[in-house]
């Protein structure tokens, strides 16, 4: 399994000291089409405002607090096995020619759903990983040269029209098409525990809520996986399709939140993948219609669950108890507006009552 710590070893080489990159190339892509080609140039020739540039965008690939939302673990699939050689030839060959790309490019474009320009930049970077001592420092003996290519695509925009002033008369100021933070990418091979995995992708996508599963499945060879992001809004689409009530179905959310929390808790838990029947059985005490919910979670799920974790937020988690408070809170002035109501002081306990039914 990919963790945070081995994210984090290669997001921490990119920097100038310790660049990984030898050479980057791109390919820029208008209406869906193939623009132009950017022969691979090599980074240690690059003037240095660009060559952090680059570097800026590759690390963005790598997200270690993000795992299974930003950044998703790929497995190769069965079906794939072709297109995960091509791969291996690319990065453990570092093979940058021409026809190779051009059928990388092609094959990128016509998995990627993109609105407007966008800018594929592939990086060949090489990481001679030296031996490390238990105390992690790393000692002057190589123990693997890790070969790897990283997959950034970037939207590409017109800059904002401005103007110049100049001496005698003011002037447009030529725009120009800015290459932004990526939105998809990928690292082929996978970096785990100190070594490549070549069954495996690391995969990037900016907004959890819509990844690539063509780009996955069929530029990478990997198998489709979800984000949490995409767990939760299925679990919510369900639950909607059934109780149609969303104020009742974001309270069961919430509620499910705090179960899944203690599981998370649990350290001898906190791995456990949610099946349907784990999750019946959290939603049970919250709704009838957990056996239904759990069902539809089992067939988008294909077989792949996620970790506790993944099925809840931490605002879901703080709404139910901030719900709770207020339920408490509502109780105990009904009955201090009683208790005050008996004894007497009943100005004080209707105006109780009316900020209770001006805050029901």
């Amino acid at each position: 399994m990919i963790t945070q710590k081995d994210i984090a070893e290669i997001k921490n080489l990119h920097k100038e000291e310790r660049c990984p990159y030898t050479h980057v190339a791109a390919c820029y892509v208008v209406d869906n089409a193939i623009s132009c080609i950017v022969p691979p140039k090599s980074m240690l020739e690059l003037e240095n405002e660009e060559f952090f540039k680059y570097l800026d965008i590759a690390k963005a690939i790598f997200q270690p607090k993000s795992i299974g939302e930003k950044n998703l673990e790929l497995k190769a699939s069965y079906e794939g096995m072709d297109t995960i050689n091509d791969w291996k030839n690319i990065a453990l060959g570092q093979i940058m020619d021409e026809e190779t790309l051009d059928a990388t490019y092609e094959n990128i474009v016509d998995n990627v759903s993109f609105a407007g320009n966008y800018t594929i930049l592939l990086y060949f970077g090489v990481y001679d990983i030296m031996v490390r001592t238990e105390d992690g420092n790393d000692l002057d003996e190589s123990e693997e040269v890790y070969k790897f290519v990283t997959c950034a695509i970037c939207p590409t925009t017109l800059e904002k029209p401005s103007l110049e002033m100049q001496e005698t008369k003011i002037e447009p100021l030529d725009r120009k098409w800015i290459i932004g933070k990526p939105e998809h990418g990928f690292c082929y091979p996978a970096f785990e525990n100190r070594s490549a995995d070549t069954t495996k992708a690391l995969y990037y996508c900016n907004n959890p809520k819509y990844p690539l599963h063509a780009l996955m499945e069929n530029v990478l060879g990997m198998e489709r996986e979800l984000t949490g992001t995409e767990y939760r809004e299925d679990i919510k689409g369900t639950m909607m399709g059934i109780i149609k009530s969303e104020e009742e179905v974001q309270q069961y959310q919430e509620e499910l939140a705090v179960r899944l929390e203690s599981i998370v808790r649990e350290e001898e838990q906190k791995d456990t993948r949610i099946t349907p029947e784990i999750l019946e059985s959290l939603l049970k005490p919250i709704t009838e219609h957990a056996a239904a919910v759990a069902k539809e979670y089992g067939k988008d799920c294909r077989g792949k669950y996620p970790k506790a974790e993944l099925l809840y937020t931490k605002k879901q988690r703080d709404a139910y108890y901030a719900r709770k408070q207020k339920q408490k809170g509502k109780e105990l002035l009904t009955r201090a507006s009683n208790s005050l109501a008996r004894a007497g002081f009943g100005d004080l306990a209707g105006e109780i009552e009316d900020y209770l039914y001006k805050t029901r």
